[in-house]
């Protein structure tokens, strides 16, 4: 593979002799790039011989071993003009950090010491075991450099120094042996430690145990919207949030009062201002006292729902972005207790402020299981298998009556004619050049489709508002 280099531009002396202007290349340095190859822990580049000699081309490949100072020294040597090309920074993203010069080493809480014999022994944890591995081959290098040792064996050397950190990050790489302890079992690298579902990040600081939370089995409801939680009312008049009093809250707040912790909803315990709550100091009784409320006894703009079920009740299309399903997965709930975070929750992490995927700008949840399937069961006249039960009608309520089944027949006709419209309008059997091309514009699209499913409604028995429409 060769670095493409631009096209030289001939200077002419005259306009008459004046060429074309020269088509543009890859503005590369015009040498042969070699193929690089990773085995183990090693990183091998091989130069391809081109040459029509066949003598040349029956030759081997070069191949050679490329040292991490050398590839160190390449990636320094690189302008920031080409770290613009490959999208890197030359503040936050220097290519030549990728590769580490020091090694940073974690503090004793990361890696304490575990008693053995009652106390009388202390064991060291396998990072600190590492650690050790790692300063021991180090110091053998300088050794070897100090005293003039051959390159062969610094070599070696600056080789184990490299397993000890490849094993001391991650001890599962494919292609070189792990690294085991005294005992012969394998030694638990970083990496470990911090993957999985009992690992750092989801066993104890995603997943911890902490106060003012609950946990219980999840179930769906499509009847809720994407920011609302179905709470068992047992959850709900258990958790508490402390709520500031003011003038403009006084009354709700007196309400809850009245109603007592027994009651839903209702207020647990009021903290007076002789009391200093979790650090807030409350300075006059009336207005400053903290009440402590159930958990969702909030105006109706935060309405979740509060069931009398015990699973928490969520809508089936939040479900993909967590990987949920209903089969016995659990959630966690969390109730804020300061107002700055309910408004970094309501304004950050709010669920229709994470629809869009940034990495494809794509949304990551949509309709999905009940909420497709519904609407389809429920218009179906005769669905094959799923016959409409007794509770569903289309349009009317008294079906023995002549004249309103001579109007029902009408209805249906005209449902079966708008579905058949919108099916041809969205895919079109004939020729499609035969539309303008304004029929394809979005706003037209939209009122069309709006109209022709406007006749589409469907009514259910003793629903008000869908006989009024």
């Amino acid at each position: 593979m060769v670095c493409e280099p631009d096209e030289p531009r001939e200077e002419g002396n005259g306009a008459e002799n004046k060429e074309p202007e020269a088509k543009k290349g890859h503005g590369g340095c015009g040498h042969i790039q070699p193929q690089i190859r990773k085995e183990g822990l090693k990183l091998f580049v091989q130069y391809k011989p081109k040459d029509d000699d066949d003598e040349v081309k029956s030759l081997q490949p070069v191949k050679r071993v490329i040292a991490p100072s050398e590839v160190h020294t390449v990636f320094k040597k690189m302008v920031d003009s080409d770290l613009f090309l490959l999208s890197l920074s030359d503040v936050y993203a220097r290519p030549e950090w990728m590769i580490l010069t020091v090694l940073p080493v974690p503090p004793p809480p990361v890696r304490p010491s575990i008693a053995v014999d009652g106390g009388a022994m202390r064991s060291k944890d396998d990072l600190t075991y590492k650690l050790g591995d790692i300063i021991k081959a180090s110091i053998n290098i300088r050794r070897c450099e100090s005293e003039g040792a051959p390159a062969h064996v610094i070599t070696e050397f600056e080789q184990l120094l490299q397993f000890h950190i490849a094993t001391y990050v991650d001890n599962d790489i494919a292609g070189i042996p792990q690294a085991p302890q005294k005992s012969g079992r394998p030694v638990k690298a970083i990496r470990v430690r911090l993957k999985g579902k009992e690992g750092r990040l989801r066993g104890n600081l995603v997943g911890k145990r902490v106060d003012f939370s609950a946990r219980t089995v999840i179930t769906g409801d499509p009847n809720l919207e994407l920011d609302e939680v179905g709470v068992p009312k047992s959850i709900a008049m258990n958790l508490t949030y402390p709520e500031q009093v003011t003038p403009y809250n006084i009354a709700y707040l007196q309400e809850l009062v009245r109603n007592g912790p027994q009651s839903y909803p209702g207020a647990r315990y009021v903290v007076r201002d002789t009391v200093t709550f979790k650090g807030w100091g409350l300075r006059t009784l009336q207005l400053t006292a903290v009440i402590a409320q159930d958990e969702y006894d909030e105006p109706p703009s935060k309405a979740d729902a509060v069931f009398q079920t015990q699973a928490f009740r969520l809508d089936h299309s939040v479900t993909p972005p967590y990987n949920a399903d209903f089969n016995g997965d659990e959630m966690n709930m969390h109730i804020p207790q300061r107002e700055e975070t309910r408004a970094e929750l309501s304004q950050i992490a709010w669920v229709p402020r994470q629809i869009i995927f940034p990495q494809t700008n794509k949304p990551v949840m949509g309709i999905v299981q009940d909420t497709m399937w519904n609407p389809k069961v429920h218009s179906a006249r005769h669905l094959p298998g799923l016959e409409p039960g007794p509770e569903y009608l289309i349009v009317g309520l008294d079906d023995s009556s002549l004249e309103l089944q001579v109007k029902l027949d009408e209805e249906f006709g005209q449902l079966v004619d708008d579905r058949r419209l919108l099916r041809e309008f969205v895919f079109p059997r004939t020729d499609p050049n035969r539309r303008k091309s304004s029929d394809l514009e979005p706003a037209y699209i939209i009122d069309a489709v709006g109209e022709l499913t406007k006749r589409l409604i469907i009514m259910r028995e003793d629903d008000r508002l869908s006989r009024e429409a």
